[in-house]
């Protein structure tokens, strides 16, 4: 799996990159096999618009292009805590794609136009 990290207004560090890597290329993996291409490009960065108590506040993006299928899933997520961002970006996505995957599954029972080959002989 190809994997982007871009940052925007934060400085990089090994450590960060790291749990970036850790929370979302797992997500992928589990519904996605090598066979698929996927690619996910990460972005985190500061938000310009900071309220009245002039906390930091910070914002992740998550773009995931599934080749192998043609399907795109992108998910924003905003908070005051970076890791807190990440994390439920990764949850947001892990649903997203879990709601796409069932979504399939329901449309192979109904139409037998989506069916594989395996499925038809076990049919």
């Amino acid at each position: 799996m190809a994997a982007e990290i871009v940052f925007r207004d934060i400085e990089r560090t090994s450590s960060l990159e790291d749990y970036l890597r850790a929370q979302t290329e797992e997500l992928v993996g589990d519904f996605f096999g090598e066979g698929n291409d996927p690619y996910l490009k990460i972005t985190v960065y500061e938000d310009r618009h900071r309220d009245q108590s002039r906390h930091n506040h910070y914002a992740c993006d998550l773009l995931l292009i599934v080749r192998g299928q043609h399907q795109t899933f992108k998910v924003s997520k905003s908070s005051y805590d970076l890791y807190e961002c990440v994390s439920e970006a990764g949850i947001a996505l892990r649903k997203q794609i879990r709601r796409n995957h069932k979504y399939q599954i329901s449309q192979r029972r109904r139409k037998p136009s989506y069916r594989t080959n395996d499925e038809d002989v076990a049919a």
